[in-house]
């Protein structure tokens, strides 16, 4: 069984950034014995370096409110929005180079005002930046524009990419409401569009469904769609094919079922059940712990939620493991369950006791990260100064990297880099081990 941790956060107000290495002084002493003579060197007053920081700063660049960043590998990607034209630019974070820099001239983003979504994420060997209802690609190697789309193409694997249009499903369901008219119209839905994302060329496009998630296989991309009848399908990422269908007559209780990438959970009525992510055939099928809940991938558990309760079953067999533990949404860090309270505040449980291991609510400052990488916790001090750490992978217990003398915003991180604002036009990068 698990111990409870203690967490060491370090001295406040040090920085925790290695000194200079001190340079041995030595003395030369010569001894002589006949014919032979001997030089020995003697250090005095010398010392060992010091153990090199699992905190480093790597680079500073330019950003501003009309800037966004993504990481990949040892890229930082940074996009200036605006003034038009947008312009796009690769930074080497192992060395400091500027790889390359694209204005986008005559690409077309969308600016039509109002609330406009915008994006930066990279997609195999290509970055999409997005504006609204648009999308330029370019190639991560050279910066050269691939190609400009009149929707939003978000990446998936294998070179498929998938755009998303909403649309008014017929019959009953959660209606929507005419805005000009104050009628009830029906359920929004939406239509999938497959996309080649190296040319940018339209491959399939669906029927309206009322759901759908992108699943990344060796084999090649798959999507796990919800009908607009409510029946759960797999379809080729590639041509839109069925590739397999529910046929046991479950319906699912939420919108999107849950799937950790090899099983989908499905929680209908009284039962959760498990499925093979590629046939859709039945792995176990247990009494749910509670009507209605939600199966939530947690590692090696299944988190079954219903009212901020959860319970913790085998994710293999189904079996019951422990809980309930008050707390929820759950999330998996570092191979650990974390459960969010009210406000954001995290604690590491043990899923056979529902035991708090770790208390993570000083660690409340935003850190985002894409999904699956390894998340960095963050916290600020009433000073200029925060603190940055991750979990430990194989013990319960927080693992300080180090601090920095700010105050950040808009962190980000990958698996090993660490990127904030640090000024109205300063964006530092750090590297962390």
């Amino acid at each position: 069984m698990s111990t409870p941790v203690t967490i060491e956060l370090g001295p406040q107000g040090q920085d925790r950034r290695p000194d200079r290495a001190r340079l041995p002084v030595g003395r030369y002493a010569r001894l002589a014995a006949g014919a032979l003579a001997v030089l020995m060197i003697a250090a005095a007053g010398g010392s060992a370096p010091p153990a090199r920081s699992p905190l480093v700063e790597v680079a500073i660049r330019p950003t501003s409110p009309f800037h966004l960043h993504t990481l990949a590998g040892d890229i930082l990607y940074s996009v200036r929005m605006d003034p038009s034209p947008a312009v796009v630019t690769a930074y080497d974070l192992v060395d400091g180079a500027e790889l390359w820099t694209t204005p986008l001239t005559g690409a077309v983003l969308d600016d039509s005002g109002g609330v406009v979504m915008e994006g930066v994420r990279v997609a195999g060997d290509r970055v999409l930046v997005s504006r609204g209802l648009s999308t330029v690609a370019l190639d991560t190697a050279s910066g050269r524009v691939l190609w400009t789309a009149r929707h939003r193409v978000d990446g998936g694997g294998h070179g498929t990419g998938y755009s998303t249009e909403e649309v008014v499903l017929p019959g009953p369901g959660d209606p929507t409401v005419d805005g000009e008219q104050g009628e009830p119209v029906g359920q929004l839905g939406r239509v999938v569009r497959g996309i080649d994302l190296d040319t940018g060329a339209e491959l399939w496009r669906s029927a309206p469904i009322r759901s759908y998630q992108p699943l990344d296989r060796t084999t090649g991309p798959l999507l796990l769609v919800v009908t607009v009848a409510g029946v759960i399908e797999v379809w080729d990422g590639h041509t839109g094919a069925v590739r397999a269908r529910l046929v046991d007559g479950v319906r699912p209780a939420a919108m999107v079922p849950m799937t950790d990438g090899e099983l989908v959970y499905i929680g209908a009525d009284t039962t959760l059940t498990a499925y093979d992510v590629d046939t859709l055939t039945r792995r176990w099928r247990v009494p749910a712990p509670a009507r209605d809940g939600v199966g939530v991938p947690c590692g090696a558990q299944v988190c079954f939620v219903k009212d901020r309760r959860t319970w913790f079953l085998d994710a293999a067999t189904g079996a019951a493991v422990g809980g309930p533990v008050s707390g929820g949404p759950p999330a998996v860090h570092a191979g650990h369950v974390v459960l969010y309270g009210n406000g954001g505040q995290g604690r590491v449980v043990d899923p056979h006791t529902g035991r708090i291991l770790v208390d993570l609510t000083e660690w409340s400052m935003p850190v985002g990260s894409e999904f699956g990488t390894r998340p960095v916790l963050g916290r600020a001090t009433d000073e200029p100064r925060s603190w940055f750490a991750v979990l430990d992978p194989v013990v319960a217990a927080v693992r300080v990297l180090g601090s920095v003398p700010y105050r950040p915003a808009d962190c980000w991180a990958s698996d090993t880099y660490i990127t904030c604002q640090t000024g109205q036009e300063e964006l530092r990068v750090w590297r962390y081990r």
